[in-house]
């Protein structure tokens, strides 16, 4: 199981007043169904490219390898962290 962040929007959404960390939420991918365990909440700043997305790992699995065989099966952001100085 994978790790994933969400915004406090969606943490109220999905758990209301309930501390999600640790939690676990269930994401669909066709008809595959993904378990992901809440390790952070986060608050969208007012100027940002981000929105109300969870941030996720993207696993290179099996499944993954099969179904996303082209730049054209899904969407999404890329993000780095890059060390001080770069």
């Amino acid at each position: 199981m994978t790790n994933i962040a969400l915004s406090e929007e969606t943490a109220r959404r999905h758990f209301g007043r309930q501390d999600p960390i640790g939690e676990v939420i269930y994401i669909s991918i066709g008809s595959n169904k993904f378990g992901y365990k809440v390790t952070a909440v986060y608050r969208i700043p007012g100027s940002t490219v981000l929105d109300d997305t969870p941030l996720l790992r993207l696993m290179v699995d099996r499944y993954y390898m099969q179904n996303w065989k082209s730049w054209g099966v899904g969407g999404g952001h890329t993000y780095f962290k890059l060390k001080k100085g770069i």
